[in-house]
């Protein structure tokens, strides 16, 4: 019954994807000293802002019960406000030469914000902080659904650079670059009250090919279940490259940590842990710490 839960419920998503209809596409980019939003098919300059991040959330507004794409070309794009994605949405930059860069002044969690989503895409762009030492992410997926978050680069967050919480379900983080993180290169944070999605139980994320150097942990997890990590790299942390509290039915295969000034893998009260097919080589502490696995 469960088995067939999850199936319908991913096959209503797929149908609700296709009639969803087509939103507008957007292009932004900086014109002297405001930056413009044109409309890839009529080709108009149809909105224009001095801060920048004012004027892709008025573009994402846009975008309620609609979806669409946002392209953003190169330049550096000052954030002062948390943008806040709906449903149905890709931002794409234009490679690492698109920066998004959190303004010290702003009072803000991160700057990505997406809660409760499907289908929502953030790829090929770059995140940094003028001011490591607020506690900002990079990107925050709260209970969101087949996400992707592929080929960004994110550096110098106070907090974590990637942080998915709450019941986030066949979501992945895909080739992404993370640096100098704070608290953790990636979380993943689940709760074991209420654990339940609306895609049904027991539904896995995948965190693949990615590299994470620097900062205190390389990838977190903690309540989750059903995490799979593959072909990742974590270089040089200050604390476990992977540290797991609470998190069960974790793979990690295929891997390399190395320099790591703590443990490769600290594990803690978390079951069904499959470790295998990995290099872990260079480390202040152990290789694999299991406690009460």
């Amino acid at each position: 019954n469960l088995m067939k839960r999850n199936f319908l419920v991913i096959i209503f998503l797929a149908a609700f994807t296709h009639l969803f209809g087509q939103g507008t596409d957007y292009i932004i980019f900086k014109k002297g000293n405001s930056f413009v939003a044109k409309n890839r098919i009529s080709g108009s300059e149809e909105l224009k802002h001095k801060d920048a991040s004012v004027l892709i959330q008025k573009v994402l507004n846009n975008f309620q019960g609609i979806g669409g794409k946002i392209e953003l070309l190169s330049g550096k794009y000052p954030i002062t406000n948390q943008l806040n994605i709906p449903n149905h949405v890709t931002i794409s930059g234009s490679g690492a030469s698109t920066v998004l860069e959190i303004d010290k002044t702003a009072e803000i969690e991160s700057a990505f914000y997406s809660d409760s989503t499907s289908k929502v895409t953030i790829q090929d762009l770059t995140i940094t902080s003028e001011d490591t030492k607020n506690s900002h992410s990079g990107i925050i997926f709260t209970n969101v659904g087949d996400c992707l978050i592929k080929d960004v680069f994110i550096t110098e967050m106070g907090a974590y650079g990637i942080w998915f919480r709450g019941y986030c379900f066949l979501s992945e983080i895909r080739g992404c670059k993370i640096s100098d993180s704070g608290k953790s290169g990636i979380l993943l944070q689940a709760t074991t009250k209420n654990l339940k999605s609306r895609a049904g139980d027991y539904l896995f994320n995948l965190i693949t090919n990615c590299i994470i150097y620097g900062g205190n942990y390389g990838i977190e997890l903690q309540k989750t279940i059903c995490t799979n990590i593959v072909a990742c790299q974590v270089f040089m942390t200050k604390s476990a490259g992977f540290y797991l509290n609470g998190a069960n039915s974790t793979l990690i295969s295929g891997c390399r940590t190395y320099q790591i000034q703590d443990d490769a893998i600290r594990a803690v009260k978390s079951h069904e842990l499959n470790v295998s097919s990995n290099i872990f080589c260079w480390h202040e502490g152990h290789g694999i710490s299991l406690d009460n696995v």
